[in-house]
């Protein structure tokens, strides 16, 4: 055969010869390599039984891809019909011829090997394979020191026949388990059998069972113990002893199931430079190409990383965990590929040794070192959150060290700008008390109460808060330190710092931040927010989840400029000045939501372009998702109540705010607002007093505080209230309106009077809202006293200047309170009907939204007798909105109450009066309540007309002069005669006398009505005199 060419093989050497084949060294021709070549002796080619043999160790060793496994390259016929193997050509030698030719192989040597066939038959079993001829001879050894099971020819395949027959034995005697021997069934126990009986020879150099022929053999491997491994080598460590006799035990189910056990048990055994037994996943090679490894640890990393991403955000990890893991990562990659590369080179050695560091660096362990590295990260960042948790060393924070407190208030000093914008500092110290704004950790100052300490300290808001004012402030509002901070430029580069500095304990820390440009400045601003928060002892994983600064901000720093100007001038309340800034602010930045409620409330404060208030509300609603969570609460809050007026939706929304921030001064003047207007006075009081407390000076809280008290009938309290504002404000504008409006709702005229006199003496010292406000108060009490020819005239300018304003629903409201004057005061029904029809030509009808066109006019004309004109605005107030609107409009019960008064329905009038006052959360009741005494009355219903009247003249209420003017003559001339007719003439002097004392100063074209009165109540007198 020597030099006989087989197919594409060169024979070239006989290796070797056995009972079941001759193995020669031949040549690849075509891949240029060499191969054993296997083939069948000549006496059993004929063989059916040899042959299939040999075709089922091509079959088992083919199905099998693991380093500790001879590979199979091909299966062919030579020219003659005789089959052949080729199998990858190994330099070294069997084990059988190592054990004949050593004296003693170490325990470790011993050990090493058998790992490397114990993870071979794992990767054989795994495929359901059980080899059955485990033996030295079967078992090969490199001179890399790499081990290979070979001759796969009696292997049992699953899903397969057993080649031999039944009861037949196979295998070689001395290596066979109990049950092989018995020619039963086998399965991996027996292959574990086998090797133990290798590993028992490699150590003793003697087999456990001996005897002098195959029978003695078998007898003995059924019949007797193991001869004590000691016995021939007593230096053995007793438990690897143990593990033998485990392992030959007789009876399968007492043995291992699994050789993965037996390469566990046998690793304490083996020094580590001699471990190199590959990772056990069947099948799986560690030989694989630096391609597959690199995708392979891409995939992996690609993980790891996902998780390492996912665990900084959702728990809160520091910034630097996820830049340590990709580091970690990218020095992995060339230790990876380096192992796989030994890997490689040991599995396909051809007779080359390796060197000390290859024989060290395996895929096992490598991949052993990623694990470590990243628990050795893992404990970094448990130590890390630990020490900031608990105060501890440089990741301590100042809450945690005790500092400062959680919830303490800081207070942002006006940056120093060095840079040839000089608005740049300005708008960087509003963007960071904006985005500090978001903090759960600590409250800040924002600009109004900014605005409202310096009033308090008798400065002016222009006059900016340097550090020394920043300090003063701190004081004062009890604030714990201060923000400090510089924008210098360097090129076109600027670079931010900042100090926080306690009242007690200094500079507390300081940070810098750079922007390569001004388009960048908002980023380094947020940046420096998040260091500063970080460090102060936010939540990590809170900050992270704030909204990015351009986002509740804008990214252009003119927008932002002029926002802070318009900003400062809301804060002092000239929201005209504020309109134009906060529109430019828009123009340059058409996503600049904070901007949208601004100017929507400044435009409502100022009662004009109402339609454009509640579109720019509508859109800062839409688009409150990318504002902090408070300022989100503010936006949906002014939203339900202005747009949707769903009043149940705007308190939650105002009770979130305050829960998130207890003090937040918007959230508790708006609240006790909406209390008021829902007659839960208590509570409005309670929060405006706690306003008052906290913010001191802003005359809204004043108004709620005062008139949740008058309404409670509190005058002293009311009064009490006032004083203090005096003392805190004196000569404020604002002032001298609430005074009056507590004393006109007394019915005290003269200090009523005395208050407003200096406004309308001197009106040039005053606003032109302030001149509007006083003339309409002013103009009321005059008409409540019968005054009507001044009051109107007072209330027809201040009209006037709403029209300037382009007020037109302050318009409406003044010709729909003139024209009512005309009907009840004044008797003037077409009068009142033409006051009435003069909106609808002078007022530009089309242009307003369509919640401040004049629908509500219909219960007007209704009570006016003008019936058609009153049903047809009915059915504009049911179409014109949507329904859940419709149903909450007061207009339309009160429409219906009056007009089924009008037809003698009196049961159908009463139940809608009723809603009507419902719908309307009576907010000024008084105006359906008279008008349903009069329908009591007019059906002759006394006593309960009796009580309407009487809750119209009680009734408490801070703002009761601009109903006063309208109601309260006419109900007491009303009840007098409601008492008479019910035979309560004491009770009629009493009323007449009221409305004679109210009336004492009236015009001359009211005199016959009095003089009306007068005989009245004569006429009572006499009757009275005339029965005692």
């Amino acid at each position: 055969m020597i030099g006989t060419r087989i197919s594409h093989y060169t024979i070239e050497d006989e290796l070797g010869r056995g009972g079941m084949g001759v193995v020669y060294r031949a040549r690849d021709e075509r891949l240029d390599r060499h191969v054993a070549l296997k083939f069948l002796p000549d006496g059993l080619e004929s063989n059916p039984g040899a042959r299939d043999r040999f075709l089922q160790e091509a079959r088992a060793a083919s199905a099998l891809d693991h380093p500790n496994i001879c590979t199979i390259h091909d299966i062919g016929e030579d020219e003659h019909g005789k089959t052949f193997i080729a199998m990858a050509l190994y330099e070294g030698r069997t084990l059988d011829a190592i054990i004949r030719d050593s004296t003693a192989i170490s325990v470790s040597q011993a050990c090493s090997i058998a790992r490397q066939v114990a993870a071979g038959l794992a990767g054989a079993h795994d495929r359901g394979i059980v080899h059955r001829d485990i033996k030295p001879s079967n078992i090969f050894v490199t001179d890399d020191g790499l081990v290979k099971i070979l001759d796969f020819g009696l292997a049992k395949l699953a899903g397969t026949a057993d080649i031999t027959r039944d009861g037949s034995t196979v295998g070689t005697a001395s290596y066979m388990s109990p049950e092989q021997a018995r020619g039963e069934d086998v399965d991996n126990r027996s292959d574990i059998w086998s090797l133990a009986v290798v590993v028992y020879e490699m150590l003793t150099g003697t087999k456990p069972f001996r005897g002098d022929y195959e029978q003695a053999i078998v007898y003995s491997i059924l019949n007797e113990p193991a001869a004590p491994a000691l016995d021939a080598r007593p230096d053995l460590p007793p438990p690897l002893v143990d593990i033998l006799e485990r392992c030959l035990a007789k009876a399968p189910t007492d043995r291992w199931t699994s050789v993965r056990d037996i390469h566990s048990a046998l690793k304490p055994f083996v020094d580590d430079a001699r471990d190199e037994t590959l990772p056990m996943a069947g099948g799986t090679s560690t030989g694989a190409s630096p391609a597959r490894v690199a995708i392979l640890f891409c995939l992996a990393a690609f993980v790891v990383l996902a998780v390492l991403y996912g665990l900084m955000i959702g728990v809160g990890l520091p910034g630097w965990v996820f830049p340590a893991g990709v580091g970690l990562l990218l020095l992995g990659i060339p230790i990876v590929l380096l192992a796989s590369q030994f890997d490689r080179r040991r599995i396909n050695s051809s007779g080359i040794r390796s060197s000390t560091f290859s024989r060290f660096l395996t895929m096992r362990r490598a991949i052993y070192g990623g694990f470590t590295a990243f628990g050795g990260l893992a404990v970094v960042v448990a130590a890390f959150m630990i020490m900031r948790t608990a105060g501890i060393g440089p990741a301590a924070t100042l809450v945690s060290k005790g500092s400062l407190d959680k919830q303490d208030l800081l207070v942002v000093a006006d940056f120093v700008g060095n840079t040839s914008d000089s608005t740049i500092a300005s708008s960087v110290t509003q963007a960071l008390r904006i985005d500090l704004s978001q903090s759960e950790a600590i409250r800040v100052l924002d600009t109004r109460a900014m605005t409202q300490a310096l009033q308090r300290m008798d400065r002016s808001a222009d006059d900016g808060v340097d550090e020394a004012t920043a300090n003063e402030i701190a004081i004062r509002e009890g604030a714990k330190a201060i923000v400090a901070g510089r924008v210098d430029q360097v090129g076109s580069a600027y670079q931010l710092s900042l100090q926080l500095i306690s009242q007690e304990r200094g500079v507390l820390l300081s940070l810098r931040e750079t922007a390569d440009s001004d388009s960048k400045v908002i980023d380094a601003v947020d940046r420096l927010s998040g260091d500063l928060r970080e460090r102060i002892g936010e939540s990590i994983k809170d900050i992270r989840a704030s909204v990015p600064l351009d986002k509740v901000t804008t990214s252009s720093l003119d927008a932002l400029r002029l926002y802070s100007e318009g900003d400062k001038m809301f804060a002092t309340g000239d929201y005209g000045a504020a309109v134009p800034l906060l529109e430019s602010a828009l123009e340059r930045d058409s996503m600049f939501v904070m901007a949208y409620r601004k100017l929507s409330v400044a435009l409502n404060n100022l009662e004009i372009e109402s339609t454009r208030a509640r579109e720019l509300a509508t859109k800062g609603f839409e688009m409150r998702h990318n504002l902090p969570p408070v300022e989100a609460e503010l936006t949906a809050a002014y939203y339900y109540s202005t747009v949707l007026y769903d009043d149940d939706k705007t308190i939650a929304a105002y009770k979130t705010v305050l829960e998130r921030d207890p003090n937040n001064d918007i959230a508790l003047n708006n609240l006790a607002r909406e209390y008021n207007l829902a007659r839960r006075f208590a509570e409005a009081e309670s929060l405006a007093v706690r306003a008052i407390q906290k913010w001191g000076d802003s005359s809204t809280f004043y108004y709620q505080a005062i008139a949740a008290q008058a309404a409670q009938g509190a005058w002293d309290r009311a009064e009490n209230t006032l004083d203090t504002y005096d003392l805190n404000v004196p000569g404020s504008p604002a002032l001298l309106v609430m005074r009056s409006e507590v004393y006109y709702s007394q019915q005290d005229f003269e200090r009523g009077d005395s208050v407003l006199t200096s406004v309308l003496e001197t009106p040039t010292e005053y606003s032109d809202f302030i001149n509007a406000y006083v003339r309409f108060v002013s103009g009321a009490a005059n008409i409540t006293r019968g005054r009507v020819e001044k009051g109107d005239a007072l209330i027809a300018s201040s009209s006037e200047s709403s029209r300037k304003f382009g007020s037109w629903e302050t318009v409406i409201g003044d010709f729909a309170f003139r024209s009512v004057v005309q009907s009840l005061i004044l008797e003037n029904r077409e009068e009142a009907i033409q006051m009435l029809d003069r909106v609808w030509t002078e007022v530009p009808i089309d242009s307003l939204h369509v919640d401040d066109r004049p629908f509500w006019f219909s219960y007007l004309y209704a009570e006016l007798g003008e019936r058609e004109r009153a049903i047809e605005l009915l059915e504009l107030n049911r179409t014109s909105f949507a329904p859940d609107v419709v149903e909450d409009l007061a207009s339309i019960p009160l429409t219906e109450a009056i007009l089924a008064a009008q037809d003698n329905r009196l049961a159908e009038s009463l139940t809608k009066f009723d809603d009507a006052v419902k719908k309307s959360g009576c907010d000024g009741c008084q105006w359906i309540l008279f008008r349903k005494a009069v329908a009591l009355d007019n059906a002759e219903a006394l006593d309960e007309a009796t009580q309407a009247y009487l809750e119209v003249i009680n009734r408490p209420e801070i703002d009761r002069v601009y109903l006063d003017s309208r109601f309260l003559a006419p109900s007491f001339v009303r009840l007098a005669d409601v008492y008479e007719r019910n035979g309560q003439p004491d009770m009629a002097i009493d009323s007449y006398q009221q409305f004679l004392e109210l009336w004492e100063d009236a015009d001359a074209n009211l005199q016959p009505r009095i003089a009306e009165a007068e005989q009245n109540m004569n006429r009572l007198l006499a009757a009275r005199s005339t029965d005692q």
